[in-house]
């Protein structure tokens, strides 16, 4: 079980063993406030426990630890990299997560002045498997040439149809 649940589960067992029988010290403190605030993070924890050390790092944040926390593993859409050829931009686009979903997304280029969603929509990849958008003309951004110099932002999946592990890496930036 993991701490915060434990530190849940023993203060639950506390305030029963406290009150379960009408005489323990909240049994004449009136109803509880829907109104009261929270208890601070450690107030669950058993008396007996020892703080944490000061250097201890934090709380278990990555994708693989809702896993391990009852909640279902989630894809990770990426931008690996976007290319321009002479004719075209494409753009490679990767899931770093633990699992696929169902559902298409969008892949979405911008430009300084012109922005482009592809129309066709992509299905998820495998975990840790890659695909790669078909050719996005040039002066579909605005770069007829195929020759500017100017940045360009690939967003996959631009409209969150996906529900991912991290949403927040799903843009890259490519100067060209």
């Amino acid at each position: 079980m993991n701490p915060a649940r434990r530190r849940v589960a023993v203060a639950m067992a506390a305030a029963i063993a406290a009150c379960g029988d009408g005489t323990g010290p909240s049994a004449d403190a009136g109803p509880a406030r829907a109104d009261a605030p929270p208890p601070p993070p450690d107030a669950a924890a058993p008396p007996d426990a020892p703080p944490p050390p000061p250097d201890a790092p934090p709380p278990d944040a990555s994708p693989d630890a809702a896993w391990r926390d009852g909640a279902p593993p989630l894809p990770d859409l990426i931008v690996r990299g976007v290319t321009r050829t002479t004719t075209a931009y494409r753009v490679e686009f990767c899931n770093d997560g633990d699992a696929t979903a169902p559902g298409r997304f969008r892949v979405e280029l911008a430009a300084p002045e012109q922005a482009y969603a592809t129309p066709a929509a992509f299905a998820v990849p495998g975990p840790g498997a890659c695909a790669v958008t078909g050719d996005i003309t040039c002066g579909l951004l605005g770069d007829p040439g195929c020759d500017r110099s100017f940045a360009v932002t690939a967003r996959v999946d631009s409209d969150d149809a996906i529900a991912e592990a991290d949403e927040s890496n799903n843009a890259v930036v490519v100067t060209f």
